[in-house]
């Protein structure tokens, strides 16, 4: 799932639960253009190394840790459900993974911009901690939902 516009919470939760009952996909070929395009095509890369996977994951995570630290929360512990994320990941085929590599791509293109905006006005001298808490919230649901997308790929 590509975002050309930000989609509201329920929207984003709506397609999140229609993938995980197993709707039925676009056929193969009509795939939706990708946030993360690699190769120049349009789509997300769907041969990302294991290496790729866990940098992107990581990242996210440390631009969740900078929104938090500005939202004044303590410092999320890292489960080891947080951390065996990307393996599960690495493991989706098709277009489960297609829709779980847009997923992530999508939370980096909503954090990068989130985290400048309210860098920028931390830097104007602007309370920034109830945007910050309002990102951070956003980001922990959206990666709750790809945990629990690739968690139960896992179980099946």
């Amino acid at each position: 799932m590509h975002l050309s516009r930000p989609l509201g919470l329920l929207q984003w939760g709506l397609s999140i639960a229609a993938f995980a009952m197993n709707v039925p996909t676009p056929p193969t070929g009509t795939r939706q253009p990708s946030a993360f395009d690699l190769n120049g095509d349009g789509f997300a890369e769907t041969s990302l190394p294991m290496e790729t996977l866990r940098m992107r994951w990581e990242a996210i995570h440390t631009d969740a840790q900078t929104i938090g630290k500005m939202a004044q929360l303590a410092r999320e512990p890292i489960t080891q459900q947080i951390h065996g994320c990307p393996d599960l990941l690495s493991n989706l085929s098709g277009d489960q993974r297609d829709f779980a590599l847009n997923t992530l791509a999508d939370i980096e293109v909503m954090l990068k911009p989130g985290v400048t905006a309210l860098q920028n006005m931390q830097a104007s001298g602007a309370d920034v901690t109830a945007p910050a808490l309002a990102l951070w919230c956003e980001f922990h649901r959206c990666r709750q939902a790809l945990m629990d997308l690739v968690e139960a790929n896992r179980l099946t």
